[in-house]
């Protein structure tokens, strides 16, 4: 009986492949977190990033858009309507039309600002010579500039709740009637504006009965 001679097994070859440790995770080319097993792409995060920013208004735009919300607020609470012209070429943004004798109405050159300074019983404002000119001419319907003044910080012009809805803080208005025109080569100015001057509801209706008569100082 001839039997086969029994050898041992021939060595398997190392392989080129570490296989992982099942007690250690694999690595992963996106940013992961093994605690909690989520996983962020850079894209992802990329457009985390962006959502932050995704405004389409300038900071001018938005002090525009509340001087605006601001004006039509104390039409409303006055009771008279409002209107836009179609191109802002003879500045003016806002117009103000009242019942009664005359049917009377205003024209409003609408500004805001964080820099509104005070010096005695005026504001300090710079205007552009052309909002100036436009505004000191004689016209058939009263024409004034409106400045509603802002909040240093853009987190305290609005503010909303359940109970209130508060745009801070106060316009204030001036005639450029008759005001004289600039020498050549000027391009602005700063005009005065009574602090006493205040744009609100109360002020709105003294403005429309002077309106009536055509003469707004």
């Amino acid at each position: 009986m001839t039997g086969q001679r029994a050898g041992k097994a021939a060595p398997t070859p190392p392989s080129r492949f570490r296989s992982a440790s099942p007690d250690r995770p694999r690595r992963s080319s996106s940013n992961c977190n093994y605690k909690t097993n989520r996983f962020h792409s850079k894209a992802a995060l990329r457009g985390a990033r962006l959502i932050v920013s995704d405004t389409l208004l300038s900071t001018q735009d938005r002090q525009e858009a509340l001087s605006r919300a601001y004006a039509s607020a104390i039409a409303a609470g006055a009771g008279y309507v409002t209107y836009v012209p179609d191109y802002d070429r003879d500045s003016i943004d806002l117009g103000f039309i009242a019942a009664g004798r005359m049917r009377p109405n205003l024209h409003v050159q609408l500004k805001a600002t964080i820099n509104l300074r005070r010096t005695g019983e005026f504001f300090k404002f710079p205007l552009k010579k052309k909002n100036y000119d436009d505004l000191r001419v004689p016209t058939q319907v009263p024409r004034i500039v409106v400045v509603l003044a802002l909040p240093k910080k853009e987190t305290g012009w609005l503010n909303v709740s359940v109970s209130k809805l508060v745009i801070k803080r106060c316009a204030y208005w001036a005639s450029l009637h008759g005001k004289p025109g600039l020498p050549d080569g000027q391009e602005s100015v700063t005009i005065e504006i009574p602090a006493a001057n205040r744009f609100d509801v109360a002020g709105l209706r003294k403005l429309m009965e002077a309106a009536r008569l055509g003469d707004i100082r």
